[in-house]
């Protein structure tokens, strides 16, 4: 759930350089509360701590319909799971909720929906006072918001007729982000709540109340700002088996930081990389994910079509996956962790 921070690489991350080493241990704490996702490459490669950080906003951006929502899904149980006491809310501006396959989909996810506030609106009007209302609250460990950009599709103008072009109210959305987020961020941070937002970039939106542009189509610039962790989506291929598609590849990249996670600038990780996605299951292949590390480490011994670790000897990848036990995995996941901890950035470049 937490992990202890190391303040001398803290301010080597954030750039506080040594002298101010005494200045950084009074911002920062010495543990951080998150809620992890359950991906090992989100969890233990991406995200500093172990998991997305309680009291911040965080951001996920991209495609639509590559995961993105999935990931809120994992993120939803893991809150439920981390902290049985409080309760866990989805904004659903997709109206995805409304219907029982989609419920059963979410408890198939691990999801206890008695436990789970959903509020299926789009209209800012009803969102923002809700949610300001649900953030001062003590039982709420996560606030998914899925998505923002859907927020956009409709006029703050009630006399707004659809079959004109341009919208007047676009503005006026903007505006009422940029004047509540403020003090919803005050009471998340007070109550130390996840809040995870979910924004696509097939919109093309008013990003301040004032001209075009911005940093990212669909992501109001007050977001972008607020957002501790940015992190960006893409399908990148498809996975096949006997020539049929039977999954696809996720990319996921870290566009910011602020020392909660990873952009590859100075740490030792990437700050990017890849999730399998299986049909039916569209859970992320963990297992994969612990043996590609561990067999780039050296921990898990790779020669030709022949893996071997300890006393397992087996040929093929898959095969010597599928024999693991569960607890066999978890002693190969917790030698990779260590390594990678200690591992000097150029060694593990060369390797």
């Amino acid at each position: 759930m937490s992990k202890k921070e190391n303040i001398e690489q803290t301010c080597k991350r954030l750039s506080l350089g040594r002298t101010k080493l005494g200045l950084a241990s009074d911002i920062i704490n010495d543990e951080v509360n998150v809620i992890p996702t359950g991906c090992v490459l989100i969890d233990c490669d991406l995200l500093q701590h172990g998991g997305w950080p309680c009291g911040q906003m965080s951001l996920i951006w991209g495609q639509t319909d590559v995961g993105k929502s999935l990931v809120t899904l994992w993120t939803i149980a893991k809150a439920q799971e981390t902290y049985p006491d409080k309760k866990a809310v989805l904004i659903d501006t997709e109206g995805r909720t409304n219907d029982l396959t989609a419920k059963k989909w979410m408890e198939h996810h691990g999801i206890n929906l008695e436990n789970l506030i959903i509020l299926p609106s789009r209209h800012l009007e009803k969102i923002l006072p809700v949610m300001a209302t649900l953030a001062r609250r003590d039982d709420i460990s996560i606030i998914v918001w899925d998505t923002i950009s859907d927020s956009f599709s409709r006029s703050m103008d009630s006399n707004f007729e659809a079959e004109t072009d341009k919208s007047p109210g676009t503005a006026a959305v903007a505006r009422k982000i940029s004047e509540a987020m403020p003090y919803i961020m005050e009471e998340i941070c007070a109550n130390n709540i996840c809040f995870l937002i979910v924004a696509q970039n097939r919109a093309k939106i008013n990003m301040s109340g004032y001209g075009s542009g911005g940093f990212r189509p669909g992501v109001p610039q007050q977001i972008m700002h607020e957002a501790a962790v940015r992190m960006y989506f893409r399908k990148t291929e498809d996975v096949k088996e006997s020539g049929k598609k039977v999954g696809w590849k996720l990319y996921v990249g870290v566009e910011k930081g602020k020392g909660y996670a990873t952009t590859g600038k100075t740490t030792v990780d990437s700050g990017e990389g890849n999730i399998v996605l299986m049909f039916g299951e569209c859970k992320p292949d963990n297992r994969g994910a612990i043996l590609d590390d561990a067999i780039r480490l050296g921990i898990v011994m790779a020669a030709g079509s022949w893996y071997s670790w300890g006393d397992i000897k087996l040929q093929g990848r898959a095969n010597f996956r599928d024999a693991l036990t569960d607890e066999q995995f978890e002693q190969i996941k917790e030698e990779t962790l260590k390594l990678k901890e200690v591992m000097p950035i150029e060694v593990e470049e060369e390797i």
